[in-house]
Parts: structure tokens; sequence; C-alpha cells
């Protein structure tokens, strides 16, 4: 298949693609975490404040539901693993770590608000004019 069909940065470095977690995800939330998952390797502060502005959506909605994620083991046990490689890594994508637990939390308006706090100061911290993409 062509790169731009299956891009690399979807890919996580402990080998999961993220589309077989989004698949059992709302569109909010879904792309809350897409966002937080591809920015050190795509988009940078634009996919943070997109990634905020679709974890603000889920919540406001209410469009999360548990029980495509607790019907779906497999899928917990993906996320598990992707939180577990950052863990080991001293949380390199600590923004990606809160999406993780902000859907583990069902959304809990608490944990998102946190999720929100990490990408605002994760904006902050970054220099847009000098910050480029990780490659590989």
């Amino acid at each position: 298949m062509s790169e731009n069909i299956r891009p690399g940065y979807y890919v996580h470095e402990c080998g999961i693609h993220l589309k077989y977690i989004t698949g059992s995800l709302d569109f909010n939330t879904g792309n809350a975490l897409k966002y937080a998952w591809r920015w050190m390797r795509k988009g940078g502060v634009e996919d943070l404040k997109k990634a905020r502005f679709y974890a603000e959506e889920s919540l406001s909605t209410g469009s999360f539901d548990e029980s495509k994620i607790r019907s779906r083991p497999e899928v917990v046990e993906y996320m598990s693993k992707v939180f577990l490689w950052e863990a080991d890594n001293s949380n390199r994508n600590f923004p990606l770590c809160m999406a993780i637990m902000m859907i583990f939390s069902g959304m809990s308006p608490p944990v998102v608000g946190v999720f929100v706090n990490v990408l605002n100061s994760t904006i902050r911290g970054i220099d847009e004019e000098k910050w480029e993409p990780l490659v590989g």
C-alpha cells in the first residue's frame, strides 16, 4: 500500500496501529486520540490544538460510549501497551498518555480537564518556528 494511505505516524513505536483503537471510539474521542498520537511526528502545535478541540467536543456532546471499549478487550490491551511503552520511555509523548487515561476514565470531566491542561502546557512550551516532526 502507498505511504499516503498508511502513513507511518499512525503506527506507534510499540507496533500498534491507531486504527485498531479508533474503530471503537466515537468521532470526537477518536480524533482527540488521533491528534495526541501523531503530534510529534506530523502536525505539532496544530495537532495539539485539534486534540484539545475534539476532547472538549466529546465532553460537551456526551458522544463517548464506554460500552464500545468494554466490549472489545483487545482495544484496552492495545491502549495499555501504548501507555506502558510511553511510561517505559519516560513518557516521551505525555499528551498521548493523558489521552489514553482520559478514555480509560470514561471521559470523566476532571480527567478531560487535566488532558486539556497538559495540551495547553505542551503548546506553551513549543517554539513553533523551530519545531520539526520526529523522523522514524
